[in-house]
């Protein structure tokens, strides 16, 4: 299963980079929220069988977040997100991708620290 997860969650990771921690290229607008929502549904229907529990509840988590920032804005899809709602999206995003590498297990950690990396 881990080696099928790998192929899978490439495509996935790169999916979430539109928002980086450090080094972004441009403002993010609407309409980029809007086509990463639709390109991680595109993947999810065609890969999401390979999602753990962890990783499919991190996904549905982040799908509800883009959402809910569509929703809530009346702008025009090329307006950029301001400061506060791309951190959001980023923190979600860096979340979903824990949840990913704990189940392809790309990552070790501490026993004593595992806790401290699981998502909620």
């Amino acid at each position: 299963m881990r080696s099928k997860r790998i192929g899978q969650y490439s495509e996935l990771w790169q999916l979430t980079g539109l928002f980086p921690k450090y080094a972004r290229e441009a403002a993010v607008t609407l309409a980029d929220v809007r086509a990463i929502s639709i390109n991680l549904r595109s993947w999810y229907f065609k890969s999401g069988m390979f999602l753990s529990d962890q990783g499919r509840d991190a996904y549905f988590d982040y799908q509800r977040a883009l959402n809910e920032v569509l929703k809530k804005m009346a702008l025009s899809p090329t307006t950029p997100l301001e400061e506060p709602t791309y951190e959001y999206l980023r923190s979600l995003g860096s979340e979903f991708r824990t949840a990913l590498v704990w189940d392809v297990g790309t990552r070790k950690h501490s026993e004593l620290r595992r806790e401290d990396h699981e998502v909620k």
